[in-house]
This record gives C-alpha cells, structure tokens and sequence, in this order.
C-alpha cells in the first residue's frame, strides 16, 4: 500500500477551491479503493490570515507527512520544501507566472515567485488547467531557466445543472452576472462603464457581482457618482450551492477578467444557458464557448454593444457541446497517481 499524501493547504479561494471541493474527495475515494492510503490535508487547518504565517505553517504541516510519503500532490502552486518524497505540482495561479504588469508591482510577483520556483525545481510533474496556462508556465520556466518537467494539461470539470426549470423572469429588466473575486485584474471597471452607457440607452440593466462593496471600490478606480446606484448588487462571496440560483435568475454572464488559468464560470454559465460577454483572451478562445460574444477589454462602448447583441439574440439552450465533469477530472487525475505509484 502506497501513501499519498494530497496538500490543499493553499487552495483557498476561485478556481483552486473549487477545484479542491470537487475533486478531491473523488480522488480520495478513488485511490482508497485501490488500497492506497490517502493523507488529505486543507487550507481548513490554517486559520491565520497573513499570507508568510500561512506559509510557514504550511510547511511545518507538511513536515509532519512528508517523510512517510510515496507521493505528494500539492493543489495550490506551492510544494513541500522539506523532504525526499516525489511530488506533483499543480500550477493554477495565471497571477504568479504572467501577472498584467499595469496593475500588480514587482513585489506583488516577486513574493510568490519565492515560493513557486523552488516548488517548480523540487517537483518531478506540472499539471495545469489549460493549453493557455501551459504555454505561459513553460514561458516562465525558460525565463527562469528551470528545466522543464513532464508538464501535464488537466482542464476543470463541470457540474451538471440542476434539474431543468424554467428561468426566472425579470419583467423586462436586463441580468447580467460576474462571478468573480474582488481582484484588479477582474477589471470591473469597463463593465461597471458599459451598464452605465446601457441606461443612457434607456436599457433597465441590472448588475450583480459576488463580492461586497468596499471589496468592489478597493479593486477599481469606479465610484458612485450620486450615492451607490440601485442597478448594481453586491452579494458577497457565495458558496456553490448559492450559485446555482444566481445563474437561474440571470440572463447574461459578463467576464472582462484580463488574466485566467481557466475561466470556469464560464463552462458553468453556458451549461445553463446563459448567453455569454467575455474578454477576448487565450483561455476564453480555447474553451470554444457556444453563446459567446468576446469582446476587447477596455472598450466599454464595445462591451455595452455586445451585451445589447446578447440581449436581443434568440434564447440559448443546453446541450450541444459535452464538457468534462469533475468526476471524469478525478477519475482522470487517480489513473495517472496509480500508474506512477506502480512503477
């Protein structure tokens, strides 16, 4: 019996939680019924905030597993420093291997860069979520001339939407949702603009974003001009189970994020038929959207014209491209653990 030990102590929020919620307990499962033992370890276990006191914790943790280890998995951009033990590392974090210069300072890269090259040197296998990340890792890799490792694309699933009923009506007002982190490179200022032209179009365009206030006013040089506006809600951060609900009550999915390792909300937007306004990147380009509309990042006229397009275009429907889910990511994942561990 083999001993892997599964290290999400830096999945903490996007993507990477998301990633760690759905797979992991698939992977466990899976690697359990082929009589390996499996040591998961959370971000659940660091409850302290600052980002070098969860490092280091972090790495005393792993310390403690590391010596009896026949492979670590590490799930967020950081391995294990200590020890002998083979590991894989999956590297999810656009941010740290290609940040947008204009919006995030050299300190902001160099800071995660300590801890992501020497977890690059020490890991034997790079798994990435897209084409488009592994083009940008393997850029970063020559830049820093680490010699590049067997470098393996495993792109994140979908959950199957709940069962069909009919979407929620708005009486006449136009929905649009961002599901997103509160981030500058999130550039939720074009699409704050673009509502605004919207109205003046005599458009009732409403906007919701999963993030509070101060959060929104903290990551954007938008603000208010005459109180805060009754077209725009920020709800919060929402747990899965919420989301379900805000894409049933919404009509159009708006993503001007500049910088992705994936783009999973929008694979869960068109799963429910959302029609969809994103920014024209590589990740966006890559997942082939059905819906879509992709539009130049900073052109808030562009954006208010291509939400106006989605908005009058013919109702979309599901079905039609099948997608991944992330039973068939764990699946995929706990096949490539065992054939290593069997060698």
């Amino acid at each position: 019996m083999s001993r892997v030990v599964i290290n999400a102590l830096n999945a903490r929020a996007g993507g990477g939680l998301r990633f760690a919620r759905q797979v992991l307990p698939r992977l466990e499962s899976h690697l359990g019924g082929h009589g390996h033992e499996v040591v998961l370890r959370t971000g659940d276990t660091i409850v302290r905030s600052g980002a070098v006191t969860r490092a280091i914790l972090g790495q005393v943790d792993l310390a403690r597993h590391v010596p009896r280890a026949d492979l670590i998995l590490n799930v967020g951009n950081v391995a294990a420093l200590r020890g002998g033990a083979p590991q894989w590392l999956m590297i999810r974090n656009r941010l740290i291997v290609e940040p947008p210069p204009s919006l995030y300072p050299t300190s902001f890269r160099a800071a995660r860069m300590a801890l992501l090259i020497p977890s690059m040197v020490r890991s034997e296998r790079w798994i990435v979520p897209s084409e488009a990340m592994r083009v940008a890792t393997e850029r970063f890799a020559r830049h820093w001339r680490i010699p590049i490792r067997d470098l393996a694309v495993l792109p994140h699933g979908v959950s199957p939407p709940r069962p069909m009923r009919l979407r929620l009506k708005g009486e006449g007002k136009l929905r649009l949702l961002y599901p997103a982190v509160p981030q500058k490179h999130k550039n939720y200022g074009v699409i704050l603009e673009a509502v605004e032209i919207l109205r003046r179009r005599s458009l009732d365009v409403r906007l919701t974003l999963t993030m509070d206030r101060h959060d929104l006013l903290a990551n954007s040089s938008w603000a208010p001009r005459r109180g805060w506006p009754a077209w725009l809600y920020c709800v919060g951060p929402c747990v899965p189970s919420l989301m379900d609900t805000l894409y049933l009550s919404h009509d159009i999915l708006v993503h001007p994020s500049i910088c992705e390792s994936f783009g999973l909300v929008l694979l869960e937007a068109e799963a429910y038929g959302l029609g969809i306004v994103a920014t024209d990147i590589d990740v966006a380009r890559e997942l082939a959207l059905r819906n879509a509309v992709l539009v130049d990042p900073y052109d808030s006229v562009a954006w208010a014209n291509a939400i106006q397009r989605q908005a009058s275009a013919p109702g979309s429907t599901r079905g039609g491209i099948e997608r991944r889910t992330w039973s068939m990511v764990a699946l995929e994942l706990a096949a490539s653990i065992c054939h290593r561990l069997e060698r």
